[in-house]
């Protein structure tokens, strides 16, 4: 059996692994191993060069299936709009330690005791929660809570929060489950009074709140507030659904979205979060409590197959633990230095102006709402370009970014006739591939290839 780590960097140290290779070029010190391992008898004269490039090998393979290089589309997609959520895409980015902790346990045993040990002590570490359960999916979270003390006398949800995600539409989930569902409040928000009216008529109803939702910030935050003040004068459970939590402070500073850390513990008897979304994970969330049990949705859970287990299990570990800390990946894409974005915004402007299908590339600074409502209540500041394509190449050029010998879909941004084109959710490696894209001349060979 394979045992499982409670630490990320104990599973996988990738970080550590790389900053080992890289000292490890430093002149000096690799001369200085090379003379010892060539005094014991080893001859190969670059013995750090080759088990490097093994290293980088595998690591691109892993982080090849996390971006979707393997051979399951014929297409590649680059999102190049400056917003995370948008309708003509249906899945986000993943962060790449979640898709190497897949990787390296899928294809051996696991010890499935010792894995759900550590799946606790991971909410316990970063939540400070009593109890969770990793489940598939949000129908699978609301199954398993469907027939217990949670939902057996129904639940009420305000107006405003019955948002359509790309798991679906929340009150459809909620009513294939079985549970009775009440909407509370109007379209513009819900009042203290309407929360106490629907307790007094429905006695033991739950109280469903979600975030984001179609308020502005601070009025959802009003409203949040008065919907748990009624619950507690009432004695009424509390379920959140936080859709756009994060465990990065820099993120939660930046985009002024909810930390997980202090949202468990302020808020309702029992959050429900995505491990996809902000996380940067697959596929899955998490059911927690920091004072009620859960021994019976856990039950159900089991009963009804919508558990998370295994590899799956092993990435949804790595997804927490790698979204709390600075390591490379979606968190770091949402708190992208400007100064960065700039940067490689100059080089590409620089390579793809007074091109054959571009005639300049301006760049810019721009606000930009992280998808379609809800989403739109958080903004990111972007930097790019504004990209002016030749008048009678206009068709041209669409076909382009949609088919091209690279076998990548771009996709921009229409402002007016003209291209907004910003990095920060391309991946820094891609960058020279969208000015192919752009200026063909980059690489006339590929061209007459493709």
């Amino acid at each position: 059996m394979v045992k499982i780590p409670t630490r990320l960097d104990e599973l996988l140290p990738t970080g550590a692994v790389s900053k080992v290779f890289d000292l490890l070029q430093q002149q000096e010190l690799s001369t200085t191993v090379r003379e010892a391992l060539q005094r014991v008898g080893f001859r190969d004269s670059q013995p750090i060069a080759q088990v490097q490039s093994a290293w980088r090998h595998a690591k691109d393979w892993i982080e090849g299936l996390a971006r979707g290089d393997a051979q399951v589309s014929d297409v590649r997609l680059i999102n190049a709009t400056g917003r995370l959520f948008g309708s003509s895409w249906n899945s986000l980015p993943i962060n790449v330690l979640p898709a190497q902790a897949y990787g390296a346990l899928v294809a051996d045993y696991i010890d499935h005791v010792c894995l759900d040990a550590s799946s606790q002590k991971a909410l316990r570490d970063l939540l400070n929660v009593k109890e969770g359960i990793w489940l598939n999916g949000l129908a699978g979270c609301w199954q398993s809570l469907a027939t217990t003390e949670w939902t057996r006398a129904g639940v009420a949800i305000a107006r405003t929060d019955l948002v359509r995600n790309k798991a679906g539409d929340l009150r459809a989930i909620i009513e294939a489950c079985g549970i009775d569902i009440w909407e509370v409040g109007a379209n513009n928000g819900t009042s203290a009074e309407d929360w106490r009216k629907v307790l007094e008529e429905r006695p033991g109803a739950t109280l469903v709140l979600v975030s984001p939702n179609m308020l502005s910030g601070q009025d959802a935050q009003t409203q949040r507030a008065m919907a748990l003040a009624v619950a507690r004068d009432r004695g009424s459970r509390v379920i959140e659904v936080v859709l756009d939590g994060v465990l990065d402070e820099r993120v939660a500073n930046t985009l002024g979205c909810p930390n997980l850390a202090t949202s468990v513990q302020t808020g309702g008897d029992a959050t429900i979060f995505p491990l996809d979304y902000l996380l940067g994970g697959p596929a899955g969330v998490v059911l927690c409590s920091c004072s009620e049990s859960l021994a019976v949705p856990l039950s159900r859970a089991d009963l009804l197959g919508t558990r998370l287990r295994g590899p799956e299990l092993a990435a949804a570990i790595a997804t927490m633990q790698s979204s709390s800390s600075e390591l490379e990946g979606l968190s770091d894409r949402l708190a992208s230095n400007l100064d960065n974005l700039k940067d490689r915004a100059k080089r590409l402007g620089i390579q793809v102006s007074g091109t054959k299908f571009i005639e300049t590339a301006t760049e810019q600074a721009r606000q930009i709402e992280m998808g379609p409502a809800p989403w739109n209540r958080y903004c990111l500041s972007g930097y790019g370009l504004i990209l002016k394509v030749r008048g009678e190449l206009q068709h041209e050029f669409n076909q382009r970014l949609d088919r091209n010998p690279m076998n990548i879909r771009l996709v921009l941004d229409e402002i007016g006739g003209e291209y907004w084109l910003d990095l920060r959710f391309v991946l820094p490696k891609d960058d020279y591939r969208i000015a192919e894209i752009l200026n063909p001349d980059l690489n006339p060979k590929q061209e007459a290839e493709g």
